[in-house]
């Protein structure tokens, strides 16, 4: 299957792992997507960091937190990923509790509680109308194949070294991409120019996750 643009993958948590209990809370832990009111702005002489303030957010509903926040500047367990680009909030392991206060707060907006999807489909270009039979060329040959885009895949993670990804002949990535690889040099490219694992909300849930994990496709 092949890629036209440049691509970024991004790897998701497939759906099969063992559930352990790692925490000293008491009430079921939960991850949580939750959302910051905009506009909403916070102390920068207090808060270095956008993901520094909203650990504090965290720790004002969350007593374990707000100690380990207390002993530790750094320390911000319970919050999962930070999020300033797109929108303004975090992901963070919570109770029922904890989330019922933190809907008090007049920062909160909402919380989407996390969800596990299944893989659909491994023809993902046909299955988005990308391709298509003759004489309905689909939107990759009606749009130049993407060109100059920056292409985005969620996936259960990729094989590098694949001849889809082989970077040959195309010029170097635009200077508005700012994304990450975790692969090596020699896997990334022109083509391939980011690969990122997400992979952090597991280590909550699942054993033997304690190290990184590359965005590596094993199933």
């Amino acid at each position: 299957m092949g890629y036209p643009g440049r691509l970024a993958a991004l790897l998701l948590v497939a759906a099969t792992a063992t559930a352990v209990v790692a925490h000293n809370d008491h009430g079921e832990h939960k991850n949580y997507l939750v959302i910051v009111r905009t506009p909403y702005e916070y102390d920068r002489n207090v808060y270095k960091t956008v993901s520094s303030w909203h650990a504090s957010l965290v720790a004002s509903v969350c007593d374990q937190a707000k100690e380990q926040l207390d002993a530790d500047p750094g320390a911000a367990e319970r919050l999962i990923y930070s999020y300033r680009t797109v929108i303004n909030g975090f992901a963070a392991r919570l109770t029922p509790d904890e989330l019922h206060h933190m809907g008090e707060k007049d920062w909160f907006l909402k919380a989407l509680p996390e969800q596990t999807y299944q893989l659909t489909t491994t023809h993902t270009p046909r299955m988005l109308g990308l391709t298509g039979p003759l004489f309905h060329a689909g939107v990759w040959n009606r749009t130049n194949m993407g060109e100059g885009m920056i292409i985005g895949i969620l996936d259960g993670g990729i094989a590098g070294a694949h001849p889809s990804f082989d970077g040959t002949g195309m010029p170097p990535p635009p200077a508005k991409w700012k994304g990450r690889c975790d692969f090596n040099r020699s896997v990334c490219n022109n083509k391939l120019i980011g690969a990122r694992s997400f992979y952090e909300s597991a280590k909550w849930r699942w054993e033997g996750i304690d190290d990184p994990v590359l965005p590596i496709d094993d199933s």
